[in-house]
């Protein structure tokens, strides 16, 4: 029998602190798919970036993102790779950044479910 896939799709958020000075961001996450797959948005540095590879499995998802990084010797492609573990109405991150001008050690953060406005209460 097949493992359910986690409830995931949906809108998330993170306050999230880089690991360079005065870095801590709030990051929002979109989420939807079907079985296995996953796609939508992962904010970095405020700014939405498509989710490439993405993955459901039996706990959390997987995910990597894209950037470009400019510096004195022109730009570069960042990868950042995210994996999410669900606990309750959480998914726990560790984000792991390759490439760009320097060296990044993973970041760890917590992103929780934005509630849904819901329909207008009737008068």
């Amino acid at each position: 029998m097949p493992v359910a896939r986690p409830q995931v799709n949906g809108e998330w958020q993170a306050d999230v602190t880089y690991d360079w000075d005065n870095a801590r961001f709030t990051e929002r996450f979109t989420f939807a798919g079907e079985a296995d797959a996953l796609h939508g948005s992962a904010s970095f540095l405020r700014v939405a970036r498509g989710v490439l590879e993405g993955r459901v499995d039996g706990a959390g998802v997987s995910f990597v993102t894209r950037t470009s990084e400019s510096g004195g010797s022109g730009d570069s492609a960042v990868v950042h790779r995210y994996r999410g573990r669900l606990a309750g109405d959480e998914l726990r991150f560790v984000m792991q950044t390759e490439g760009g001008s320097s060296p990044h050690v993973p970041v760890e953060f917590v992103a929780r479910r934005v509630a849904s406005a819901g329909p207008p209460a009737s008068r």
